[in-house]
């Protein structure tokens, strides 16, 4: 169980979890009633990636480059790169050509 705080941190590591939550409350009398609820949430990242393809380029049916196009390296290497530029800072989004 996690102390009591003000606010609460989620990370990469609760994506796709269920997390209890707390929310505790103390009426400010000199009896010191304390009250809590609490709730499960599912952590989601929501924040669809923005992704920059490769330069503009034709490549034939029986072009030979493409025996390596399932080799992330390779392929990155001669048809270029997908440049992810920002968002689903917690998903593996991968590497290569066609975001593979």
């Amino acid at each position: 169980m996690t102390p009591l705080q003000d606010a609460v941190d989620f990370f990469c590591c609760d994506l796709n979890e269920r997390v209890t939550i707390e929310l505790w409350g103390r009426i400010p009398t000199r009896f010191g009633n304390w009250n809590y609820c609490w709730n499960d949430v599912l952590i989601e990242d929501k924040v669809a990636p923005t992704c920059v393809a490769p330069w503009e380029i034709r490549v034939d049916c029986d072009d030979k480059r493409l025996a390596i196009i399932e080799d992330k390296v390779a392929s990155a290497a001669i048809f270029g790169d997908v440049t992810i530029t920002s968002g689903s800072d917690c998903a593996n989004l991968g590497y290569g050509l066609l975001g593979y």
